[in-house]
């Protein structure tokens, strides 16, 4: 089984968007690493970026690790490119040229991605929408979901824009659904699951 899942917990760039293929249920390969800069574009960080622009920026303007590390993470992404906001819902209620520019840029980012994976994955059967703007950006879910019908994908405008959580016909082939994360309770689990563990094996005493 190919399932992508397309997660956008963006909170001014403190979280990073990231797209992560799996096959089998192994984890296939992932759009975004520890680093959290590389993959798709995001609130405040740039995402994918041509290493060229970095040299020019050190040549050209004189910018030294400090000076490209705060614009990389703090001055990137959405509310770089918009000029605006990191938010992508401030954006998406914005009349300015520019948010919808970030805003088509984020979405095409994603299909970028999307495309990569499906790629990797040899065919995609179901795609998940989770995390801030996944689960309650209906707008961004519609412009991602219109540019991959070449994967089969027929999107629900109906249910798409009710929040799911499947958004796709009966007769889509892909399935693309809403899904809320839970991210406290998932880190309480491994919490809970180390501890246990822990207790059943006592460290030794030396």
């Amino acid at each position: 089984i190919g399932l992508l899942i397309c997660s956008q917990p963006l909170a001014r760039g403190l979280f990073a968007p990231e797209v992560s293929g799996y096959e089998e249920y192994f984890l296939f390969i992932r759009t975004r690493f520890d680093w959290c800069l590389d993959g798709l574009l995001m609130g405040t960080r740039c995402g994918g970026i041509d290493p060229g622009v970095l040299l020019h920026l050190m040549r050209e303007q004189g910018m030294d690790e400090a000076a490209l590390s705060h614009l990389l993470y703090n001055e990137s992404g959405l509310l770089g490119v918009s000029g605006i906001s990191a938010d992508m819902q401030v954006l998406l209620g914005s009349d300015e040229p520019a948010a919808a520019t970030a805003v088509e840029l984020f979405c095409y980012t994603l299909v970028r991605a999307v495309g990569s994976m499906a790629a990797a994955l040899g065919g995609v059967d179901a795609m998940v929408f989770t995390g801030g703007i996944g689960e309650h950006a209906a707008a961004v879910r519609d412009k991602v979901c219109a540019q991959l019908t070449w994967l089969g994908l027929d999107c629900d405008a109906a249910a798409n824009a009710a929040g799911g959580p499947l958004i796709t016909t009966p007769n889509s082939h892909l399935k693309a659904w809403v899904i809320p994360t839970n991210e406290e309770l998932i880190i309480a689990r491994h919490a809970a699951r180390l501890i246990r563990a822990s207790v059943r094996q006592p460290v030794r005493a030396r």
